[in-house]
């Protein structure tokens, strides 16, 4: 982390004489349409569908946001992933996604893009317990496609992978289906409700790998900071050891399941 914080503390100063250009050039993309924020967050357990992406330990995560007025968007969020359920890896873990968002009526907007998961170096290997269906060496990067509609807090969407499934090689068509409710209180208090379903494609006759998740949580505005406690977990079966979970050589080798019920409290904070 100092390796990224101590450059980044020169950028600033180098360029500060600049900033007075540095506004302009933020203002003449604002009059063009064009949107941008970027943050961080720190997370007591990484949740990615109701399964940990951090072995259940604390995580950071930071990115960006681009949007234009005219319906594209894109973003980048990166962070710390579990060495254990990603092993052979950088221990980093990228989300990258693209769209278009279109108004469809009164509060109702409809999106569709791309999404990809990507684990720099990662692959299924030894230390992993994997079906002949998930080969070892295939790797962890998904590519998906995405539809959505969402109207007053209300948002329905479906992923859909267009070839390997997080190291399942031949899971194309697998998919994962969401409906999210955010409930805004008051101006710094949100509710946040979710359900979701995986479906996972490619295993044959072995043990299924599909699962639901829930999340009941609520997120708190204060000094600039967003801060969040969500109950997170997933009715995946502990009789079910191939999949979601990962070794814990801290208790005698047993192994470590990644989606049972937790509470995974979090701060961020956005930069616009």
């Amino acid at each position: 982390m100092k390796t990224v914080l101590a450059p980044a503390a020169i950028w600033v100063v180098a360029v500060a004489p600049c900033s007075g250009r540095a506004d302009e050039a933020a203002s003449d993309a604002a009059d063009r349409g064009w949107s941008a924020s970027a943050g961080f967050e720190l997370l007591s357990d990484d949740r990615l569908r109701g399964i940990s992406q951090s072995d259940g330990l604390p995580a950071l995560k930071g990115g960006f946001d681009l949007s234009h007025r005219g319906g594209f968007h894109a973003g980048a969020w990166a962070g710390n992933v579990g060495a254990r359920q990603f092993p052979g890896g950088s221990g980093m873990g990228a989300i990258l996604a693209g769209g278009m968002r279109v108004p469809l009526g009164d509060d109702l907007v409809a999106d569709g893009g791309l999404n990809a998961y990507v684990y720099p170096g990662a692959r299924v290997g030894a230390r992993r317990a994997a079906p002949p269906a998930v080969p070892i060496g295939q790797r962890f990067d998904t590519l998906e496609i995405y539809g959505a509609v969402a109207a007053y807090g209300l948002s329905a969407r479906l992923d859909l992978a267009t070839g390997a499934y997080f190291g399942v090689q031949h899971g194309r068509g697998s998919w994962y289906a969401d409906l999210t409710y955010n409930y805004a209180a008051s101006d710094r208090i949100a509710l946040i409700g979710h359900l979701g379903r995986r479906a996972v494609r490619g295993l044959g006759a072995r043990p299924s790998a599909s699962y639901s998740d829930y999340k009941v949580g609520v997120e708190v505005a204060a000094f600039d900071l967003t801060c969040g406690a969500a109950l997170v977990g997933t009715d995946v079966k502990p009789a079910n050891p191939l999949f979601y979970s990962a070794v814990d050589p801290n208790d005698g080798g047993s192994r470590k399941a990644l989606g049972k019920s937790t509470v995974i409290v979090s701060v961020g904070k956005t930069f616009y």
